[in-house]
């Protein structure tokens, strides 16, 4: 659920940004009841700290996926 929860708060502040984002936003865009947000993200800064970790481990693990592709040869 908190996964899903983050990666619909990645998909939401990609497309309405910043500004738009709020706890009650995203649990509406998660589909999840506002209980199930406040149980895993207590207040707007709560969710805003965990989607910035959540969206810097998806760069890294995109980053780590392109370096293991390279050829090794290089």
């Amino acid at each position: 659920t908190r996964r899903h929860i983050l990666d619909s708060g990645m998909a939401f502040l990609a497309e309405h940004g910043y500004q738009s984002l709020s706890v009650a936003r995203i649990a509406e865009a998660a589909d999840v009841a506002r209980a199930t947000m406040i149980y895993h993200f207590p207040s707007r800064g709560a969710l805003v700290e965990a989607l910035i970790a959540h969206i810097t481990r998806k760069r890294i693990d995109l980053y780590e996926d392109a370096i293991a592709a390279l050829p090794r040869d290089r």
